[in-house]
């Protein structure tokens, strides 16, 4: 079975890419997972390369064929393994004005259920999961901090329905890559956007899903 989507989400994850996109004929969210157990749920950075050599890019259309085994996660109901085999085809681009006219924003009270940065499975609903949503939300400021192993994290302030979302993970290579040189702080920025989240697996230290913000996009 082939997949066309409109990726709204590229992402490091690992030494990979987290990747997940809208499917343009129905609408649904598709979260493609490589079938290569080193790759702990991500894309395999040869497996987004088109035939040219350039990489898959947000926005881009793509065609992926689903492989024939698939396995249902309670968490994450948009993922999909993906045939490896099958090199991925970029059908054309979208803009996100594009996007929002035939697809629009997702209307939720909360970002993923509750107004914290995270949530347990047992306060989520038994059924209608989902981990992926496309929000308008405004952006008010960005975290630099340094981990434990001296590494930088990169974390957002956000404004959704009038509700405050502190230190939300952001993992959009191209705010990582802006911030990078900036030292440990907090930097102002109070700019409405358009922004792809999304819900992780439970934490095994201590069962819970963190929020993150995968993909941020300028309001057209």
């Amino acid at each position: 079975m082939y997949r066309d989507l409109v990726i709204l989400a590229k992402s490091h994850k690992l030494r990979n890419y987290c990747m997940a996109g809208i499917d343009i004929a129905t609408g649904e969210w598709v979260r493609p997972v490589s079938l290569d157990r080193g790759s702990k749920g991500a894309v395999l950075q040869s497996d987004i390369k088109y035939d040219y050599g350039s990489e898959v890019q947000p926005l881009d259309v793509v065609r992926i064929k689903l492989a024939t085994k698939q396995r249902k996660n309670f968490i994450q109901p948009e993922n999909f393994f993906y045939d490896a085999g099958y090199r991925w085809q970029r059908l054309g681009r979208y803009t996100i004005a594009q996007v929002l006219e035939q697809y629009g924003y997702t209307d939720r009270d909360f970002i993923f259920y509750n107004n914290d940065r995270k949530v347990h499975p047992r306060d989520m609903p038994q059924q209608a999961h989902e981990s992926l949503l496309l929000l308008r939300v405004k952006v008010l400021s960005v975290r630099v901090e340094i981990g434990r192993k001296k590494q930088k994290k990169f974390y957002l302030d956000i404004s959704y329905n009038d509700e405050l979302y502190k230190r939300i993970s952001v993992s959009d290579l191209n705010v990582r890559q802006y911030y990078a040189g900036c030292p440990e702080g907090t930097y102002d920025v109070n700019k409405e956007s358009i922004v792809t989240c999304s819900l992780t697996n439970p934490y095994k230290f201590n069962g819970y899903c963190y929020k993150m913000v995968a993909q941020v996009f300028k309001v057209p």
